[in-house]
């Protein structure tokens, strides 16, 4: 059932995967990719409120897992809550440290706040403790914007890396490409 409600929620059919994951938690009322999923498909049809209601149900269940967190975040981040939606991150990251996810959300909230500096900081955090494509990618977007080529082509080397990043990920090498035309010389490269 929780398979179904994955399944039915990337096919966007959201009524199909919250009764599959409805089914799966009447089977095992303690499952947590049932409550994950839950939240999720809420989250994804915009019914912020319900999925509230949930995540509270599931954060009571399993106050220890970072990812009940990380839903919170998203949904005041949806809502244009960028506040809250920080409380919620930096309580993700302290749950779970090395955990990538909530540092790249973080970023994203803070320049939000137009806090540039701190969302720079708060990925160069991320990337000390765990090497990660996504933050890297992050990264290189925040420094091609203050056109800082050279170090946003860095970063995104390092994105497409096959020890940091992820060289399967065409988008990294696009923007890598893009970012080395903007660095005179390196043209043939890009």
């Amino acid at each position: 059932q929780v398979a179904r409600g994955w399944v039915r929620d990337n096919q966007g059919q959201r009524d199909a995967s919250l009764a599959a994951y409805d089914q799966a938690l009447r089977i095992d009322p303690a499952n947590f990719f049932a409550w994950y999923g839950k939240v999720r498909v809420l989250r994804h049809g915009r019914h912020y409120q319900a999925a509230l209601a949930v995540l509270a149900e599931a954060r009571q269940r399993f106050p220890g897992e970072r990812v009940f967190t990380d839903e919170l975040g998203s949904i005041h981040y949806e809502q244009a809550d960028y506040r809250a939606a920080e409380q919620a991150f930096r309580q993700s990251i302290s749950l779970q440290p090395d955990a990538v996810v909530a540092y790249a959300n973080l970023n994203a909230v803070l320049l939000r706040q137009n806090r540039g500096d701190e969302a720079l900081g708060v990925l160069q955090q991320g990337l000390q403790i765990r090497p990660s494509a996504k933050l890297y990618a992050n990264l290189g977007n925040a420094l091609f914007l203050k056109a800082d080529y050279l170090g946003a082509a860095q970063a995104f080397e390092h994105a497409v890396s096959p020890t940091r990043g992820a060289p399967g990920d065409y988008l990294n090498w696009a923007n890598l490409a893009d970012t080395l035309l903007w660095i005179p010389g390196r043209e043939q490269a890009a």
